[in-house]
């Protein structure tokens, strides 16, 4: 197996407005994928057209076209890529050592994007996840997006193989959430995760948690996980900064809110859970330390 070599994963679903951009973004990187496995998961608009395009071009690039549907669908991304992944153990066997989770909607900024993330691995064996910094369009340019974390991927992600099958792979959620949880149960294995600050991501379309219509969901996604009060209370406040008049934050902790007093259950297992809070509340006690 070499060690250089690294397997992507994409579930696509109506990324058409910048899909282009994204796909030329990865097929000109000065180390391209052993494989490139999409699945256009339904898609009503242009994306299948872009998609089938690529796929005559480069042919790394291996296409799965699923039946139309309207509607996203957090846990129905999670099984394309999951399925992806079991697709390409039996292709490959041993022959790629990294895993990458690519989003149709976060294009990498610079050639040499996965070249960096595979010499930091290479550096450090005990890393298991690593990630770029996010890039969003504001006022004519692209700048940092305010929630960016360094020590939290995007949702494009790069996993050592180890790590990846360690985890089980992505748990299919309701309210989404996957791509945090996926590191958090590469901590629970031992691995480290590691944002590259060199490695920028233009991301071409908001996230739920970025925009006032899916900050409320945001928020139940983080109670039906079991975040810590405290821990939630916190990131809220972070966000009452962000525009428009700081409505992410406040409509965020209101899910929050909502889903725990609702009395629902979470969606995780037990020991997910004991990890996850004490993960939480380790960060609020190295925050309140400095």
């Amino acid at each position: 197996m070499q060690q250089s070599s690294y397997i992507l994963l994409s579930a696509i679903k109506d990324e058409g407005a910048h899909l282009e951009k994204v796909l030329a973004a990865v097929c000109v990187q000065s180390i391209p994928p052993l494989r490139w496995y999409i699945t256009d998961d339904g898609s009503t608009d242009a994306s299948l057209v872009i998609l089938r395009d690529f796929a005559a071009r480069y042919p790394f690039i291996r296409l799965k076209e699923n039946p139309r549907r309207e509607g996203r669908n957090w846990a129905a991304k999670d099984r394309a890529l999951n399925a992806s992944y079991e697709l390409a153990r039996e292709e490959l066997g041993e022959a790629f050592a990294f895993v990458g989770a690519q989003d149709g909607d976060q294009a990498p900024a610079s050639k040499d994007f996965f070249e960096i993330l595979l010499s930091e691995a290479a550096a450090e064996a005990s890393l298991g996840v690593l990630g770029g910094v996010v890039y969003e369009p504001r006022k004519g340019a692209w700048r940092p997006r305010p929630c960016n974390a360094s020590d939290s991927t995007p949702g494009s992600a790069f996993f050592r193989r180890s790590a990846f099958e360690a985890t089980g792979g992505y748990l299919p959620l309701e309210y989404g959430g996957s791509d945090w949880l996926i590191q958090v149960d590469a901590g629970r294995a031992s691995y480290g995760v590691k944002v590259v600050p060199q490695c920028v991501l233009y991301h071409y379309r908001q996230t739920n948690q970025s925009t006032v219509r899916g900050a409320f969901k945001a928020g139940l996604m983080d109670a039906s996980l079991g975040s810590d009060l405290l821990f939630e209370l916190l990131k809220c406040a972070r966000r009452l900064g962000h525009a428009p008049l700081g409505l992410p934050g406040l409509l965020r902790l209101a899910g929050y809110t909502y889903y725990r007093a609702s009395r629902r259950p979470l969606l995780i297992g037990p020991e997910r859970y004991a990890y996850l809070r004490s993960y939480q509340r380790a960060k609020i006690a190295k925050f309140a330390g400095n």
